[in-house]
Parts: C-alpha cells; structure tokens; sequence
C-alpha cells in the first residue's frame, strides 16, 4: 500500500508525492498539499500581462516633474528591479511591454538622468558609448574637456591617445614634462 497523508487544508488523503518537502515538518513534508499551495500562493512571475503591470504599478509614484518613481526593490546600482518570471531592470521591462524590444547592442539612457524614473517617454535606446558619454559620469566629464588643464587644445595634432584607448594626453604638456625632467637629471 502506498503512503498517504492528509492535507490539512483541503481534507483529502493524498500520496505523499503531492507534499513538498520541508525539513523542519514533523515527517519531513508540508502539512498542505501542493496544489493547496498554489491556491493560496500563485508563482508571482506567472500571471496575465494586466496582473503584472497592475504590480508595477503599485510601485510606482507619479511625480510632477514626470518622473515616475520606482519605490520597488533597486538594485545596486540605484536601477529599479522587478520581478516577472525572474529579475528585470524595472525600466527596460516596462519600455519593452509598452513601447518595443531594444535593439541588440543598445542600452536605454534615462533622459531625465534618474536612475529610479520607470517612465518609457523618459528613456531612449543609444550605443554604450553615447550613454556613457550622456552621463555625469568621469568618462563623459573628461571627454567633454576641449582643452588640457594648462590651456592647450585637445585637437588632432596636439592629442595622443593612450595605449587600448585608455585616455588622451596633451602632446604639449608631455614635451613639457619629459624636458622638466632632463633638466632635472
């Protein structure tokens, strides 16, 4: 005779291939069967495309500067995260539910440069470099310097760029530098 037990929420004597396991169950089972379970307990990732977006909605503050606030979970780098199936990015979920897929090899750049704004009219698909460069970021600040700290232009003939494209240098003030050092011996 096979086992059975009795789930204590529906009554009914089940096999025991229909308990989830639990360690710190007396008989090392769930005293609810699992289709109990799913009752009560529908997989968050799963339901209707209205069940998902009314659950991120329920996250969202709608400022007046149009900024729609996420108050979700953010990850670490201040990104609203969303759980539909598994982890998204908050914003690139919603754009890509309500707008359209972004493009391989693009990334959305928040235009209103809030991180936790979800808002799709708020985010537009540019290269990694364009949005590096949109950024506040010291990349973006230093590639928007037209000139070296001690005034000379950063133009084809006066810029060196550095070994894999890790920077630039004012050729002047390297003829500087390696002069000041001969001198000084």
């Amino acid at each position: 005779m096979m086992p059975i037990k009795a789930c204590r929420e529906c009554k009914v004597t089940k096999p025991l291939s229909e308990y989830h396991r639990h360690q710190s169950s007396p008989g090392g089972l769930r005293a609810v069967c699992k289709a109990c379970l799913r009752i009560r307990r529908p997989p968050i990732g799963r339901g209707t495309l209205e069940q998902r977006l009314a659950r991120f909605v329920a996250n969202v503050i709608f400022d007046s500067s149009g900024c729609w606030i996420w108050k979700g979970l953010v990850g670490n780098e201040g990104y609203a995260a969303f759980f539909a199936g598994r982890y998204h990015a908050g914003h690139r979920w919603l754009y890509e539910v309500t707008t359209s897929p972004v493009p391989r090899g693009l990334q959305l750049d928040h235009l209103c440069r809030l991180r936790r704004c979800v808002n799709p009219d708020h985010l537009e698909p540019v290269t990694p470099r364009e949005n590096v460069l949109r950024s506040n970021g010291l990349a973006a600040i230093n590639a928007r310097k037209t000139h070296c700290k001690r005034g000379h232009p950063f133009d084809k003939t006066n810029t060196e760029v550095r070994l894999h494209g890790k920077g630039r240098s004012c050729r002047r003030c390297v003829r500087l530098v390696r002069a000041g050092k001969r001198a000084n011996g």
